[in-house]
């Protein structure tokens, strides 16, 4: 049995995925599209106050697919985030533990846990957090290490870039890519902070869902991965792209940049390929064609 908690765009996706191969019991707050579906069992509830007995009874794996609640900016919500947000996780890998779980399969944030300026950042390269959500990561992350060293876990984090796409069973989008194209299609207004010049890696969901798989079925002692493009792009050219493909003009406003901002970050995936025999198959030229060809179906 594969345990996925939380059931939002990368858990769905997830789910969705293993469901044609795998048992999966999926935890989420409230009701989702996954119940009743096929292989799936759901289960309602928060991570907070959870039976784990029943939730953990014949899993073997576990993909904690819930994230911090706490917006970017200020260090308002750090109380907030380390009940809601740290403890319940490591409350999960504790349950783990007692009951022989080993394998963990956690999305950190490579778009973020590098700070500010991060240049085909690889997974030794210093992390620096400028929000409460990196730091969130970052934390959690370190916590892990101390797993795996004591306890004999396999918990293995990938450092996702921006992840992007729509689920096929819904209109649910992740990410400004799907955004922007709605918003430009429908002729409405985009804002951009820091007049679109930051630079991002973007993943479309497929291929973080394949790469999510591979992590689970690893059998090295690497412990952490970078998963994206390994390459980086504007805002801007994310306009122009899909401006070229939705024939269609953006109304651009122009916002501040933030200090939680990061100018440039893209992410080294040369561990991923080479371990996990991974690599990204769909260009960020040819994800956004699809979703604008989904768009209009």
């Amino acid at each position: 049995m594969k345990l996925i908690i939380g059931a939002g765009f990368l858990g769905t996706a997830l789910a969705a995925k293993l469901a044609g191969k795998e048992r999966i019991r999926v935890v989420n707050r409230s009701a989702s599209l996954l119940c009743g579906k096929g292989n799936i069992e759901f289960i309602e509830g928060d991570l907070k106050d959870l039976d784990w007995d029943a939730v953990l009874k014949d899993v073997d794996l576990v993909f904690p697919m819930t994230g911090t609640v706490i917006s970017y900016d200020g260090t308002d919500g750090i109380i907030r985030d380390i009940h809601e947000g740290i403890i319940p996780i490591i409350t999960l890998v504790r349950e783990c533990k007692k009951r022989g779980i080993r394998r963990i399969i956690y999305p950190s944030s490579g778009g973020t846990v590098y700070g500010k300026y991060s240049v085909h950042s690889r997974e030794t390269h210093p992390t620096v957090p400028y929000s409460v959500y990196a730091a969130h990561k970052i934390a959690l992350e370190n916590y892990f290490r101390l797993f795996n060293l004591y306890d004999d876990m396999e918990i293995i984090t990938l450092r996702i870039a921006n992840p992007y796409g729509y689920l096929d069973t819904t209109n649910r989008k992740q990410g400004i890519i799907p955004i922007f194209i709605d918003r430009i299609i429908n002729d409405q207004p985009i804002e951009v902070w820091g007049a679109g010049r930051n630079v991002r890696d973007y993943i479309y969901i497929d291929d973080l869902v394949d790469a999510m798989e591979k992590a689970a079925a690893y059998s090295g002692e690497v412990r952490c991965f970078n998963i994206g493009s390994s390459t980086g792009t504007s805002i801007k050219k994310v306009i122009r792209l899909i401006e070229q493909h939705s024939g269609k003009k953006a109304n651009v406003t122009v916002r501040p940049g933030r200090i939680c901002d990061a100018e440039s970050s893209f992410l080294n995936n040369d561990l991923a390929v080479r371990e996990l025999g991974w690599k990204p198959t769909v260009t960020l030229d040819e994800g956004i064609r699809r979703l604008i060809e989904r768009y209009g179906s």
